[in-house]
């Protein structure tokens, strides 16, 4: 029911005779209010018309019969007759002067009231008559309304004067029902003679005369659907009267006739209204019509928009112009929107910068697009060295790249189909299809040869450099989700180990579910505020030229509960490769001051070397929060050596040479760690801001039976000490390396000939052991 009336076209028809219905009670009820002051305004008119004229009609009957009886009592020949008391006479001037003027009454009284004669025999109650004559002595000459003989009379008294007062003479007109009639007519209204409220004559038709006549009267009613409307307005009139017997005049105007005249005006009224409504009716139908029909079109086609179908279109066909512009305005929404649509789908897709498919895209098609293309190879390929580009030449410069590399993935050349996508930042897939006879490795060559050429960006040119996971469908997956995880597998592999090419083998999922669960673990660890699993051990480092010990190197260890050590390599590979490193080493640089302290505050002061990573150095915090935790375990700058790689200096060569410049200003050791298996050369090392040389034990390890070794040991301490830089030689594990590296003139060693990596306290004990002063040889160690 209430979605009908929230239709249209019935609140149209609804308003429509609402309107009319509203008109036509406001017609109606200023009708009925006007009709209403009219007619009463009419009644209170005609009313007072009826008692003028009952008045005049008094008026003129106390007139003549004043006159009347002044032509008797002034007839000389009656005066005698009184006067002698002969009362046949009296009764023949009665009789005949009352004929003569139409009198119906002609009474004569002693001064007591008596009856002495009447013009009729009718016999008068003495008593009632003396009441009567005192009461029209009162006011002689004037005529009162009185009942005698269950009659009613116009009576008026005058004396007979002979020339004193000798008898009086009552002379009256009856009212009777012909007079009421008669007054009826003159008046307009009904006219009913009251004795004591009980009628005695009356016009009114249907109107028992009893007592209950005014009670009657005044509740007749007149019904009208479910009203009752009164039947009279009465309105009293009091004549002159006398006090016993009196006498009163009900005036009552009949509605009815003034109900029939507005009752008729009222279904001419209803039947005009009918009329309206029927004619609104079919207006409003087709008004409605006309703008319902064309809007259910338009509603119609927003639903088609709604499902996407936005070439549904249709004209509205004839409509109003505000419908018209409705329609243009819904078709251009249409348009618009099924452009947005589009390219909304586009960018859901594809990849905004690069317009590749993205990542959800290729994993919702791959396994689709492996089935259709029968044989394939799939390649992610990530650039080696797209950090430096974006950080040196800028994020333009590196975005425009990463475009261009997407162009020639489209552009590269197969005899098969290939799909290209985008999946997180410098990380591309490939989908290529291999026809018989085609390698997959050689396919991959060719797509790597394709994409190593020359980046040209404006006027700058640039080379880049990829490493590429390859897994073959279907031999090593069927379906997407394991061919994307054991492609990143792969080009994680070829990422970590700096190989171009990696080839997924069977089991490095295993390896690779088991390296997920270190990363959680291990994350899980760092936000911990204690654990129990990571731990510091430390190596010391001896001076070749006075044995003394004052420095040791700061390792990290992981023992899980139930699981046993974890390799320190791959878990700080897994760091590093995870994002973790950062976290790490802020754990590993807070412990390791923590524990300096603790030395000192025992009369130990040791200096520590802390392994950092590219990574670390790249992190905007790693200096400010290098200095925090000094500050806080109030431990000297120059007491901590930072340790890095040459690998890790040339990931980012400006950056990194700027960092460890400020660490160095601000006090802290640098050394080269693993030197000599790294990119860089000694020419490197006049720009490079470092203290010491940290020799790869690789080239310490077969150092006393290796020529080669020695001479190339030999040389790079000569040049070295040439740059005013210390040697430190680790991985020293015999007496024979110890003593050929001391006749060198290296600076320092360390190894398992001078001591493994020991906790806190077992280095104390160990120190203790070998010399109080920490002064060593290469006979006199403990190990």
């Amino acid at each position: 029911m209430r979605l009908g009336i929230t239709k249209l076209r019935t609140q149209i028809l609804l308003f429509a005779l609402s309107l009319v219905l509203a008109t036509t009670m406001v017609i109606q009820s200023i009708s009925w209010w006007s009709a209403n002051q009219f007619n009463q305004q009419q009644i209170r008119q005609n009313t007072i018309k009826a008692e003028n004229i009952l008045r005049q009609y008094i008026r003129s009957s106390e007139n003549n019969l004043v006159n009347s009886a002044r032509v008797l009592t002034a007839d000389f020949g009656f005066k005698q007759a009184v006067t002698s008391g002969d009362k046949d006479t009296i009764a023949s001037v009665l009789m005949n002067h009352g004929a003569r003027i139409n009198a119906d009454l002609m009474l004569l009284t002693d001064l007591s009231g008596r009856l002495i004669s009447s013009s009729h025999s009718t016999i008068y109650d003495e008593a009632l008559l003396s009441y009567v004559v005192k009461d029209l002595l009162e006011k002689p000459g004037t005529a009162h309304i009185v009942m005698l003989d269950n009659r009613v009379y116009e009576l008026i008294l005058l004396p007979i004067m002979a020339p004193r007062t000798i008898a009086y003479t009552l002379v009256g007109f009856e009212l009777n029902q012909t007079t009421l009639n008669e007054l009826k007519q003159l008046t307009g209204l009904d006219i009913t003679l009251l004795k004591h409220l009980v009628p005695v004559y009356s016009t009114l038709e249907n109107i028992p005369n009893d007592a209950e006549f005014i009670k009657t009267i005044n509740s007749a009613h007149t019904e009208w659907f479910w009203m009752e409307r009164p039947t009279f307005i009465n309105s009293d009139f009091m004549p002159a009267t006398t006090s016993i017997n009196p006498v009163s005049i009900l005036l009552s105007a009949d509605l009815r006739p003034i109900y029939q005249q507005y009752d008729d005006m009222s279904a001419r009224i209803i039947l005009i209204v009918l009329l309206v409504m029927l004619g609104s009716i079919i207006v409003s139908t087709i008004i409605a019509h006309t703008l319902t029909t064309p809007l259910a079109k338009l509603v119609g086609i927003a639903n088609q928009f709604a499902k996407g179908n936005y070439d549904a279109w249709q004209e509205p066909g004839q409509a109003s112009s505000e419908i018209r512009d409705l329609a243009a305005a819904l078709r251009t929404m249409g348009t618009e929107v099924k452009q947005r649509e589009q390219v909304v789908t586009w960018q859901a897709r594809h990849d905004a910068l690069t317009g590749l498919f993205n990542i959800h895209t290729i994993r919702s098609t791959l396994t689709a697009t492996m089935q259709k293309y029968g044989q394939c190879v799939v390649v992610a390929t990530y650039i080696q060295n797209f950090r430096q580009i974006n950080d040196r030449l800028g994020p333009e410069v590196a975005d425009a790249c990463l475009t261009v590399l997407a162009q020639r993935l489209n552009q590269f050349a197969t005899a098969g189909e290939k799909t290209n996508a985008r999946l997180e930042g410098i990380e591309f897939l490939s989908v290529i299809q291999l026809l018989p006879g085609q390698s997959p490795r050689q396919v991959v060559e060719e797509l790597l040869d394709n994409l190593d050429k020359p980046f040209q960006i404006g006027n700058i040119s640039l080379s880049a450099h990829f490493y590429a996971g390859v897994c073959c469908y279907p031999a090593d997956g069927y379906d997407s989700k394991t061919m994307l995880r054991r492609v990143r597998i792969a080009a994680d592999h070829a990422r970590l180990n700096r190989t171009t090419i990696h080839v997924y083998t069977p089991g490095e999922d295993e390896n690779h579910l088991e390296e997920l669960s270190l990363i959680e673990a291990l994350q899980a660890l760092l936000r911990q505020p204690t654990n129990i699993e990571l731990f510091l051990n430390f190596q010391p480092k001896v001076e070749l030229k006075n044995g003394k010990m004052d420095t040791v190197e700061t390792l990290i260890r992981w023992h899980r509960p139930g699981l046993g050590r974890v390799a320190p390599d791959k878990f700080i590979g897994l760091a590093e490769q995870s994002g973790l490193i950062v976290e790490l080493t802020h754990w590993v640089i807070q412990e390791t001051l923590k524990q300096l302290r603790r030395w000192r505050d025992n009369g130990l002061a040791l200096n520590a070397a802390i392994n950092v990573s590219a990574e670390d150095l790249a992190h905007p915090d790693f200096c400010h929060f290098l200095e925090k935790q000094i500050a806080v375990y109030d431990i000297p700058a120059n007491s901590v050596t930072i340790e890095i790689t040459e690998r890790d200096i040339m990931y980012d060569e400006a950056l990194g040479i700027e960092v460890l410049k400020t660490l160095k200003n601000a006090g802290y050791m640098i050394a080269v760690d693993d030197y000599g298996i790294g990119q860089s050369s000694l020419s490197k090392l006049k720009i490079l801001p470092v203290d010491e040389l940290k020799l790869d034990m690789s080239f310490i390890r077969n150092l006393d039976s290796s020529l080669t070794d020695q001479k190339i040991v030999r040389s790079t301490i000569f040049l070295a000490h040439s740059l005013g830089l210390k040697v430190v030689a680790e991985g020293v594990e015999n007496a024979a390396t110890y003593s050929l590296l001391q006749e060198m003139g290296c600076d320092s060693v360390q190894g398992y000939l001078i001591s493994k990596p020991r906790d806190a306290e077992d280095l104390v004990a160990w120190l203790g052991e070998n010399n109080a002063t920490y002064s060593f040889s290469a006979d006199s160690i403990t190990h």
